[in-house]
């Protein structure tokens, strides 16, 4: 037994529900809105019958014959202005519902023609929405709802209201004059209005009694054939000729031979079919068929969207990665420009005691009168091979986080401080005093003397002792006191052009990086949401199709 279209509809209440929720959130009400209409016309009991069609085409004089007598105004001009719902229901009457905010009015049957009639200047004399009209003009089971719209070839607020009824509809009749079948605008208007709303078509071949005899099969053959082609329809096209005016006539004289050949009867039938046994069938097609098509257009617009917010997420995750090896590797940068920076720091106070205390075993070594040029020149040379050696040592540290268009460090070798120590010999020894005789042994004493202290003077040079013991010992202390000051002033100028050096390499190998760019969450939010969309439209278009 096949599965009742309302119920099925019913039961995917939920998952319609949870869509108009994800179409809210996207910021797609008006489709929201739209779905919400679509499930609450779907769960609706009784079959929609819409008739529609162009001015004068006898639409209201059809729905008049059906309810077997004179209910809504028939004339040669525009008349029925707006949308007309006929229910088979009791006590008879009509209710008028209005566009503002004035309450529904109820109104006797005899009356409504005078409200649903265009005045002289082509105007309702009362602002309707809609007008509902209870007349018991069927007793079978099975609930039917008639509407009766106005002509779409009226005004455009008139052809507003029969575009909304189709949208609703579950069958739509649609009303043809044989004297001139299928006009461009009824052929535009089915294109635009029915194909898209999805209502099963019956065609009513009006006026055909008009026609010469021998005409009337050519013509309805004619129609029948062309159909399919100009409308696009695929299935076989349902097509009734009916005289809708010779219809109400023979209802209104209790004529049935007159009611039998106006076709009406057959009209009658397919109503009650759709009405009863036809009914899943044509709920399938309308309301299943309407949701369907409701899906593959949000469908289509949602994969749009999608692939354009992921490849926006994309390109921001591929930006933030970016970013965040950008930090990583400026990170990593700025730890070994520590560690180059912490090595130079510990192999200067290297140098600075190794430097002092070979120093201090050269002062013992080399003459008081070069000891000035000595100790300058081997500091020189030290300070030239450390500062190759750090400059050497930091690039290879610095090779691993180097970036391709950073120079080597290249430090040059500062001046040598100058050793402020200075050796001054001591003054030579008082000669004898020329005004003092000299005996001969007097002088023979002095040369002994002389001889004795170039002999002393010669061992002195000799041997690096001064001409004193005590005078040189003096000395050397002098010379081991201000070692550790120039020691630390040499050590302050090979500092100098190292931390100048490291601060200029600084930016190229470790850059200021800004704060990165944290993803949109809006963004990140809508590809969420809108997978959820994706995945949800396709659960509920196989669940309904089922």
């Amino acid at each position: 037994m096949p599965v009742d279209i309302v119920t099925k509809i019913e039961e995917a209440r939920y998952e319609l529900e949870q869509l108009a929720n994800l179409l809210t959130q996207l910021g797609q009400k008006e489709q929201a809105g739209e779905l919400l209409q679509l499930f609450q016309v779907g769960r609706g009991q009784a079959v929609r019958v819409v008739v529609v069609g162009g001015f004068n085409q006898g639409k209201s004089t059809l729905v008049d014959a059906l309810l077997g007598a004179k209910v809504l105004p028939i004339a040669l001009v525009p008349t029925t202005a707006v949308l007309t719902l006929v229910v088979s229901a009791l006590p008879e009457g009509a209710t008028l519902y209005f566009s503002d905010k004035r309450p529904p009015l109820e109104v006797p049957l005899e009356k409504v023609s005078d409200y649903l009639a265009l005045n002289p200047e082509g105007k309702l004399n009362l602002p309707l929405r809609l007008v509902e009209v209870r007349f018991l003009w069927r007793e079978g089971p099975g609930e039917l709802e008639l509407y009766d719209t106005p002509g779409f070839n009226d005004l455009p607020e008139q052809a507003e209201a029969a575009r909304e009824a189709i949208q609703k509809a579950d069958l739509l009749i649609f009303m043809l004059d044989a004297r001139q079948p299928l006009t461009e605008q009824e052929e535009f208007i089915w294109q635009s209005w029915g194909m898209q709303f999805g209502a099963k078509p019956l065609f009513l071949l009006n006026f055909l009694n008009l026609l010469d005899e021998d005409d009337r099969e050519k013509v309805s053959e004619r129609v029948r054939s062309s159909l399919p082609e100009r409308l696009g329809l695929k299935d076989e096209v349902d097509l009734l000729v009916i005289d809708a005016l010779k219809a109400l006539r023979g209802q209104l004289r209790n004529n049935p031979e007159e009611v039998t050949e106006s076709g009406l009867p057959e009209l009658r039938e397919k109503l009650e079919y759709y009405a009863n046994e036809g009914k899943n069938q044509l709920f399938k097609i309308s309301r299943i068929g309407r949701l369907q098509q409701f899906f593959a257009g949000v469908y289509t617009q949602n994969r749009a969207s999608l692939t354009e917010a992921e490849d926006k997420l994309q390109v921001w995750r591929e930006k933030q990665l970016r970013q965040n090896t950008a930090r990583q590797q400026s990170e990593r940068a700025a730890s070994v420009f520590g560690n180059v920076e912490a090595f130079q720091r510990h192999s200067l106070t290297e140098f600075e005691y190794k430097l002092l205390a070979e120093l201090e075993q050269a002062v013992e070594r080399w003459p008081l009168p070069e000891l000035k040029t000595q100790v300058e020149g081997l500091t020189g040379q030290r300070m030239r091979e450390w500062l190759a050696f750090f400059e050497r040592e930091a690039n290879k540290m610095l090779v691993p986080v180097a970036p391709t268009a950073a120079k080597p460090l290249k430090f040059v070798p500062p001046n040598v401080p100058a050793y402020s120590y200075k050796y001054v010999p001591p003054p030579p020894p008082p000669g004898p005093d020329p005004n003092t005789f000299e005996s001969p042994f007097d002088f023979l004493g002095n040369a002994v003397r002389e001889i004795g202290q170039f002999a002393t003077n010669v061992a002195g040079n000799l041997f690096e002792a001064g001409p004193d013991p005590q005078t040189i010992q003096r000395e050397r202390i002098i010379a081991h006191s201000r070692l550790a000051a120039f020691v630390r002033e040499t050590v302050v100028r090979l500092e100098k052009p190292i931390l100048e050096g490291l601060k200029t390499a600084r930016p190229a190998y470790v850059p200021k990086l800004s704060q990165p760019e944290i993803i949109p969450p809006t963004l990140e939010s809508e590809v969420k949401l809108r997978r959820e969309l994706d995945a949800l439209l396709s659960k509920l278009a196989i669940n309904l199709a089922g």
